[in-house]
C-alpha cells in the first residue's frame, strides 16, 4: 500500500499564509486596533482577515488522505467525514491531463480515475510522491510515461531544472544565515522547514533527470 504525501511546496506555502494571517489576527485584537479611530488599516485588516479564512475553509475543505493499495484506492476526507472509495475490478476509466495552474504558474500532472458511481482524482501539485502513486493504479506505468510526455520536453526541461535548482540555491542561504538561531525552539522549526523544502527541491531535480532520460531514450 502506498500513502498520498502531501506536496511540500504547497503546504509549506498554505501554512505560510495560515500563519501570517494568524498574527495579523492576533496582534489587530491584542492591540486594540479596531478601538482606535478608522483608518486605511481597517481595509487593510479587513482584507487580511477575509483572505485567511477563506484559505483556512479551503484547507479544510480539500484536505485528504490518499491510500492504494493492490485492491483498490482510499480517498478519506477527515474535515468533511467524507470517503470515497474505488475498487480496481469497478475501474472503469482512467483519465489524465496536463493543465495550467495560475495560481501553481506551472503546468500540472493530474490523474482521474472512474468507476460508474464515483471519481477520484490527484495531480502533482497536492502529492509529493505523485508519480509512486501513479504506478501503483492499473497501466500506471503506461500512463505516467504518457502523462511525462505529454508534460515535459527536452527543450521545456531546462526551465523545469531551473526551478527547483534556484528554491535550493535559496534555501540553502537562509540555512546559512538562520543557522545561528537554531538553538531556539522556534529555530528548530524554521530549520527543519528549511530541510524539508531542501529534500522536496532536491527530490525534483532527481525526477527531472529520470524524465530527461527517458524523453532522450524515446528520441532514438
Amino acid at each position: 500500500m502506498k500513502i498520498g504525501v502531501n506536496n511540500i511546496y504547497t503546504s509549506f506555502v498554505c501554512l505560510l499564509l495560515l500563519t501570517c494571517g494568524g498574527w495579523i489576527i492576533y496582534f489587530s485584537i491584542t492591540d486594540n486596533v479596531f478601538h482606535r479611530p478608522f483608518n486605511l488599516i481597517y481595509i487593510f485588516l479587513g482584507i487580511s482577515i477575509l483572505f485567511t479564512i477563506i484559505v483556512f475553509v479551503g484547507v479544510l475543505y480539500n484536505f485528504r488522505c490518499l491510500a492504494i493499495s493492490n485492491s483498490g484506492i482510499v480517498c478519506v476526507y477527515p474535515f468533511l467525514l467524507r470517503k470515497k472509495e474505488i475498487q480496481w475490478r469497478d475501474l472503469v476509466k482512467t483519465d489524465w491531463e496536463v493543465d495550467y495552474n495560475f495560481l501553481y504558474k506551472n503546468m500540472v500532472r493530474k490523474v482521474v480515475l472512474r468507476s460508474n458511481d464515483t471519481t477520484i482524482s490527484f495531480s502533482d501539485l497536492e502529492f509529493e510522491n505523485f508519480n509512486t502513486l501513479i504506478k501503483q493504479i492499473p497501466n500506471g506505468q503506461e500512463v505516467l510515461k504518457e502523462i511525462n510526455m505529454s508534460r515535459y520536453t527536452i527543450q521545456g526541461l531546462k526551465r523545469d531544472f531551473a526551478e527547483p535548482i534556484l528554491y535550493s540555491i535559496l534555501v540553502s542561504v537562509f540555512f546559512y544565515f538562520l543557522y545561528p538561531i537554531s538553538s531556539t525552539w522556534w529555530g528548530r522549526v524554521i530549520m527543519f522547514t528549511i530541510m524539508l523544502l531542501q529534500y522536496a527541491s532536491v527530490m525534483r531535480i532527481i525526477r527531472l533527470i529520470k524524465v530527461l532520460k527517458m524523453l532522450k531514450k524515446e528520441a532514438k
